[in-house]
């Protein structure tokens, strides 16, 4: 019995170290983005970000928007860059819209999701 305990507790530690244990995140460090803006320029993108809180009140749900920006010149590289100087982990998958002014609209399909709403917006 005790050679059943001492391997089942060898094999559980084993496969912590092949697997890994999962990054853990702080739900306060989450942002869920629900718009982004995305700003093309002579050589990088201006990215402006709404994120999306839900507040309890007393009288119901509200929402607060806070917005991040930021400066990249490889728009496939949005995704891995979660801002730092904010300590935020950001969710893309609520995005609900995109605004832009860039003619590489594909190319953001491709990133978030093909469902997504692209609006062309003028510089």
């Amino acid at each position: 019995m005790k050679r059943i305990l001492i391997i089942l507790v060898f094999l559980s530690f084993f496969t912590i170290l092949i697997f890994d244990v999962p990054k853990y995140n702080e739900l306060n460090n989450i942002s869920v983005i629900d718009k982004i803006t995305i700003k093309c320029r002579d050589n990088y993108y201006d990215i402006n970000m709404r994120e999306v809180t839900l507040l309890r009140k007393d009288n119901g749900i509200t929402f607060r928007y806070d917005y991040y920006k930021n400066k990249i010149k490889n728009i496939n590289k949005i995704k891995e860059n979660n801002l730092d100087k904010y300590h935020k982990v950001f969710y893309y998958d609520k995005i609900k819209s995109i605004d832009t002014n860039c003619s590489n609209v594909d190319d953001f399909k491709k990133i978030f999701n093909n469902n997504i709403n692209i609006k062309r917006i003028k510089s």
